[in-house]
């Protein structure tokens, strides 16, 4: 393996590692949407059933008040948890990670290993097509800088090829 080879593989391996991790990331904000939408919309339902089965209380309006806005509230939650779908969004980036976590174990077993094997180019070129062929989502800028930082705070990688 020529030195340009492997410089270009281990841009390539931090690129595939940046998106790992902004997919996890992203991933579990999504996940913490879906909990922030789901867990308040639990808790007042079932304060709400909790509030109409007490038959004692002397105030019929202030229970009927208060059993109404609840059930907007858990109406309006649950719509929004329905129309951003974020457990979905959390699983497919979930899934998305994984999947660049496999490819980039992939090309560490080959540059561990295969590096001296006769047909590195061909080799190169299965990494190539493998990544190309992944189908994934796009990540927020936000968690694709975060994770480009971190990646690069790993000091693991050379730094970025300059093609320029």
């Amino acid at each position: 393996m020529t030195d340009n080879q492997k410089k270009l593989v281990l841009d390539w391996m931090r690129k595939v590692h940046t998106l790992e991790h902004a997919h996890r990331q992203e991933g579990i904000s999504w996940g913490k949407v879906n909990n922030w939408l789901g867990i308040p919309s639990l808790i007042v339902a079932a304060l709400i059933a909790a509030l109409s089965s007490v038959c004692e209380l002397k105030d019929e309006l202030i229970i009927n008040l208060i059993s109404t806005m609840g059930g907007v509230t858990v109406a309006i939650l649950a719509g929004i948890q329905t129309f951003l779908k974020p457990s979905e969004f959390a699983e497919k980036h979930r899934i998305a990670s994984g999947t660049y976590e496999k490819l980039r174990h992939k090309i560490e077993y080959f540059l561990q290993f295969q590096t001296a094997h006769a047909d590195v180019e061909k080799l190169i070129d299965e990494i190539r097509v493998e990544w190309n062929n992944i189908d994934s989502i796009n990540v927020s800028n936000k968690y694709f800088m975060l994770a480009k930082s971190w990646i690069n705070g790993l000091n693991k990688y050379p730094p970025e090829l300059d093609f320029i």
